[in-house]
């Protein structure tokens, strides 16, 4: 959450006000996957943990949870990009349509990531998800030390990588942990 918040938190002092703006207006319409995360999570979280193989992965509620998922992200991304095609010059619109798509693609990863770090809970391995946290943290202040470009393309550039790289060494541990789609 904090590195999803990053930017909001420092929008005032690095920021000029219209990327401040961008930001908050892609993360509220990001709020939408989010929420759908949540709910389907809410709904299938019992399906989830009464899976009696405990390294199996129920790839039946997986792939509901993941196409409904994408949907929604589809949907918000044709959203976002009406919204900013319609609200920026045609010269200028490259660049938020590139922020918006880094920003709504992150938030779908990190849904996907939480809804992966339920086997880690089934198992009573939680201390992988720190693990993870801690990953992704370091990874995240690092780019943003050694970037050099605008701050909220920094800010989106790292969002993205560190959630796709924890992400991708989520599904490495799961793997290697013998984890199977059942």
């Amino acid at each position: 959450m904090y590195i999803t918040n990053y930017g909001k938190i420092h929008a005032l002092t690095n920021m000029p006000i219209e990327d401040g703006v961008l930001l908050s207006l892609i993360q509220r319409f990001s709020m939408v996957i989010f929420l759908t995360h949540s709910s389907l999570l809410a709904y299938m979280v019992k399906s989830i943990y009464i899976e009696k193989n405990i390294l199996g992965i129920n790839k039946k509620i997986l792939f509901k949870y993941l196409g409904l998922l994408i949907m929604t992200m589809i949907i918000v991304m044709l959203i976002s990009g009406i919204y900013l095609v319609y609200n920026y010059d045609q010269d200028n619109v490259q660049r938020p349509i590139f922020i918006a798509t880094l920003i709504i693609v992150q938030t779908f990863m990190s849904c996907v990531y939480a809804y992966l770090e339920l086997n880690y809970g089934r198992e009573n391995k939680n201390i992988i998800k720190l693990y993870l946290a801690i990953f992704g943290a370091v990874l995240f202040f690092s780019l943003l030390m050694f970037l050099k470009i605008d701050f909220l393309e920094k800010i989106a550039i790292a969002m993205f990588i560190s959630t796709f790289a924890s992400l991708l060494l989520s599904v490495t541990i799961l793997y290697k942990r013998n984890y199977k789609l059942v």
